[in-house]
């Protein structure tokens, strides 16, 4: 076998270079073909990762877009809300304006029958009768009235304004 041997290596090494070109160009087809194949693989692996990606923000786009939804209802209902607070704020301060020009008047009215008397001195533990006596007393005397006239004043109450403090009287109502 030995003798078979070397005369294969010279067939081998007799073939011409077309023929060792027709040899090689299929290994060359198959080996393009290979790297086109490895090639169109990584492609498709880039296109699965993309497509992953894809569905992902399509998820995340799909879940904001509901959240989205969520807060315009919210922001609705709460636009609802500041409005009927913004009715009701006005309505208040109308009923308070309108509730302050009722207190101005009553108070108005409830003086408007009313005496004070300064510089009338103050007796010790006075009562209201004895405070009734001193406005009528302030009538005849300071103001000159008769005696039927003063008389026929009728009082509600007379009481003094305030305590009394050193060196000052409180004034007496009436």
């Amino acid at each position: 076998m030995a003798g078979k041997h070397p005369e294969n290596k010279r067939a081998r090494d007799q073939l011409s270079s077309s023929e060792t070109d027709d040899m090689a160009a299929p290994l060359r087809d198959i080996h393009e073909s290979l790297s086109f194949m490895k090639q169109q693989l990584q492609k498709l692996d880039l296109l699965e990762k993309l497509r992953d990606e894809v569905a992902e923000l399509k998820h995340s786009v799909e879940f904001n877009n509901a959240l989205i939804e969520t807060l315009k209802a919210d922001n609705a209902s709460v636009r609802v809300e500041v409005n009927e607070l913004k009715r009701q704020t006005t309505e208040l301060r109308a009923e308070k304006v309108q509730m302050a020009n009722v207190i101005l008047d009553l108070q108005c009215r409830s003086m408007r029958d009313n005496i004070i008397i300064h510089g009338v001195p103050e007796q010790e533990k006075e009562t209201y009768q004895q405070s009734e006596e001193l406005a009528k007393s302030f009538l005849k005397d300071e103001l000159k009235m008769g005696p039927s006239e003063a008389d026929a004043i009728r009082f509600s109450i007379v009481h003094r304004l305030g305590r009394a403090k050193a060196g000052h009287q409180p004034p007496v109502r009436s």
